[in-house]
């Protein structure tokens, strides 16, 4: 069974991995294992009592010294117990004190999981635990919610605490998961740094004796952290070894804090980043924390993503997508950038229509008042000097090429140069009697506000009906500085980010619900935003702005590890390249760019015939394979940061599956390259470029492959099972 209470021990079971806590000492909820799944074993022998000096002592043991917060690994940490580690809740009370003493209440076992209200959550489950716990001197209750998928070996955290006292409370912290395991080995981080343009760079490093605190202040998940982390064994790789990942279904300002104490234990807290939080709970309210989901592996990295990538797809992104493919696509923005008519893009859109693209995407510069980054922003009418019929007339004629049409916007965002702001200066987030920050020219429109909300889903809910709009590129270019409401009192300041993101998903919610087949791919300066939260409403996000093939081998190799290749937006751009100047082949980019969703990004009239004949065999190769690349398994063959030869990766679904390899350097004098293949029946055989081998063949000794004669070149090779 997956959830197995006996007498104070709790036990959640997945296929292959067993997570479980009990009723220690007093009340205090113990952690005591997350690992391979366990038959009928009790781990608490794993909880030792033992005196640490200057340590808090519970008041309870009396004369006992060895009832220590500080040593005892817990579910949920509180403020004020003894334990000098960073906690998890932290409340003012009334009377100024920031003490909360929580002990085990009552559990419950639910019949269906619970939403986490007002925000996104893994979708339902039967198989969900609660727990309360209570402070020991005040009505303050805390909800901890474990949702259980047993076939992916995920489980889910959410945590609600509710004041039943007669008094307001103030939360200064809530984090949504902490976590503690005993650590007598040496453990590695991995986390995944980047900027604008270089998204999730891989850095793993040892967790020492010390506190490392990787997250985001911007109001956004950020470019600069992304909200995942894994925590493994010192020698896995993508093989072997233990990994745990640990990941927040959040998208606005989040903290991942880990530490290890002198007694090689180790915690991860994961939430809202605490920095300027401050929550107002009125009596009889409550406050909800984002879901955090996590999975373990001892079979490697491979192992871990896989079971990831598949919770993700089944459990988290919308059920209508589960069959779906992104249509094939080209974006305006870098053939003409703001600088296009009517005329140019019907012309843009029958090339591609002639080469085999399925969708014209209109990108920035289509609306009134948008000259310039400088304006427009936030009057999202269309500019009858580009379009004299209006839109709908121009998007009919898309259609009739057979053609599907989609629209930028960046509706969170406002220009001071445009109607909205002469109108509605109130709506920005913006302190009185000061001058705002600006980013891009931008200031950011306060989403915490129904007001601005109701504005913004009336404009956007009429282009949709109008036009029969099939997608949206949703943009949000810029942090979140100036955080100010002018909506909400003085003392409710600090709700002001969490509030912003909760008015996001309010706004997401009706857009989805009212125009369910639109698609909405994400954007934040490309992979500003590339979270859970907001996958669970967009089935896809734009993964960088960088379109350089070479540099898009680093930011999917790392994207890889927490999202679906599915959800990766890449496309085929020019070269050189706009962000690099790098030349590369057109055959690579296409490769590369059919790691994930696929699409163009350049301006197809300017192509020679034979580039064009090269577009219409991308396309239909990346339709005859793409069933493989959004279902099958991926494995990661090699590392572009440890190869500085070539970059090897491979999908596998059933007897198919595809071998890509992309050369970054041509090297004299080169040894002969084998690629050890992964996934396949040892004793199958598999026909691969016209020759046949065993599975034991191609993943012990590897694929022969030959050596380019120019740099950037790649190739695509198809897998496929002949016979057993």
């Amino acid at each position: 069974m997956p959830i197995i209470v006996k007498e104070n021990l709790f036990t959640l079971n997945t296929k292959n991995t067993t997570y479980q806590f009990k009723v220690g000492d007093f009340g205090y909820l113990y952690h005591l294992y997350y690992g391979p799944r366990l038959f009928d074993e009790d781990m608490s022998y794993v909880i030792i009592p033992r005196e640490q000096g200057f340590s808090g002592v519970c008041y309870d043991a009396k004369m006992i010294r060895n009832i220590s917060m500080d040593l005892m690994p817990q579910e949920y940490p509180s403020t004020g117990v003894g334990d000098f580690r960073f906690s998890a809740l932290g409340i003012i009370n009334n009377d100024g004190s920031r003490l909360v003493d929580l002990r085990f209440y009552r559990y419950e076992i639910l019949e269906t999981k619970p939403k986490v209200k007002g925000m996104p959550c893994f979708r339902e489950t039967n198989e969900c635990l609660k727990v309360v716990l209570k402070d020991r001197y005040k009505d303050i209750y805390v909800e901890l919610l474990y949702s259980i998928y047993p076939e992916n070996d995920l489980i889910t955290r959410s945590v609600i605490i509710l004041n039943k006292t007669k008094e307001n409370i103030i939360l200064d912290k809530a984090m949504s998961v902490s976590f503690d395991m005993q650590a007598n080995e040496e453990y590695e981080l991995l986390s995944f740094y980047g900027a604008h343009v270089k998204e999730r760079m891989l850095e793993r490093q040892i967790i020492k004796h010390s506190a490392y605190e990787i997250g985001s202040n911007r109001g956004t998940s950020s470019h600069q952290q992304n909200p995942f982390v894994i925590i493994a064994s010192k020698n896995a790789n993508e093989d072997k070894g233990e990994a745990y990942i640990f990941s927040l279904v959040y998208s606005g300002s989040h903290l991942f804090h880990i530490e290890r104490n002198i007694y090689d234990q180790i915690r991860i807290a994961i939430g809202i980043s605490p920095e300027g939080f401050r929550y107002n709970v009125a009596p009889n309210e409550a406050f909800y924390t984002p879901e955090v989901a996590f999975s373990y592996s001892n079979a490697g990295f491979s192992s871990l993503t896989n079971n990831w990538h598949k919770a993700i797809s089944k459990h988290l992104i919308n059920p209508r997508f589960k069959d779906y493919y992104s249509p094939i696509l080209i974006n305006n923005w870098e053939a003409t950038y703001m600088d296009f008519t009517e005329e140019k893009l019907l012309n843009l859109a029958k090339k591609a229509k002639s080469l085999g693209i399925e969708m014209l995407v209109m990108d920035d510069g289509w609306f009134k008042n948008r000259l310039s980054d400088i304006s427009g922003l936030g009057d999202w009418e269309v500019n009858t000097d580009k379009f004299p019929n209006g839109l709908s007339s121009f998007v009919d004629k898309i259609h009739n090429l057979g053609m599907k049409f989609g629209l930028w916007f960046e509706p969170e965002m406002i220009s001071e140069k445009s109607d909205l702001y002469e109108k509605h200066k109130e709506w920005v987030l913006m302190a009185p009697n000061r001058e705002p920050m600006r980013s891009r020219y931008q200031l950011v429109l306060d989403l915490s506000n129904d007001a601005v909300i109701d504005y913004i889903y009336d404009k956007m809910a009429k282009i949709i009906s109008e036009t029969n709009l099939e997608y949206i590129k949703w943009d949000m270019n810029r942090s979140i500085s100036d955080v100010f409401s002018n909506n909400l009192p003085i003392e409710r300041q600090g709700e002001v980010l969490h509030r912003y993101v909760l008015g996001l998903y309010k706004l997401l919610e009706r857009l989805t619900t009212d125009f369910p087949d639109l698609i909405i791919e994400g954007c934040s300066g490309g992979g500003g935003r590339f979270d859970l939260g907001m996958l669970y409403y967009e089935p896809q996000i734009w993964t960088s702005d960088n379109t350089d093939a070479y540099e898009r081998l680093f930011i999917h190799y790392g994207t890889s590890f927490g999202y679906p290749i599915r959800t990766m937006g890449a496309h085929v751009s020019a070269a050189p390249n706009h962000q690099t100047g790098r030349v590369t082949p057109l055959k690579t980019r296409g490769i590369v760019a059919s790691h994930g969703t696929f699409g163009y990004e350049l301006d197809l009239l300017k192509l020679s015939k034979l580039e064009q004949q090269e577009i219409k065999n991308q396309i239909k190769e990346y339709v005859k394979h793409r069933k493989i690349i959004y279902n099958g398994n991926y494995y990661r063959l090699s590392s572009p940061y440890e190869n500085d030869f070539y970059t090897s990766y491979q999908f596998q679904f059933g007897n198919s599956g595809l071998l890509y390899v992309c050369f970054t350097k041509i090297k004299v004098a080169a040894p002969q390259i084998f690629i050890r293949l992964k996934g396949l029946d040892k004793i199958g055989h598999y026909k691969i470029d016209n020759k046949v081998y065993s599975g034991l063949q191609l993943m012990q000794i590897g694929l022969p492959i030959k050596a380019p004669i120019i740099d950037y070149d790649s190739l695509c090779l198809e897998i496929k099972k002949v016979r057993k």
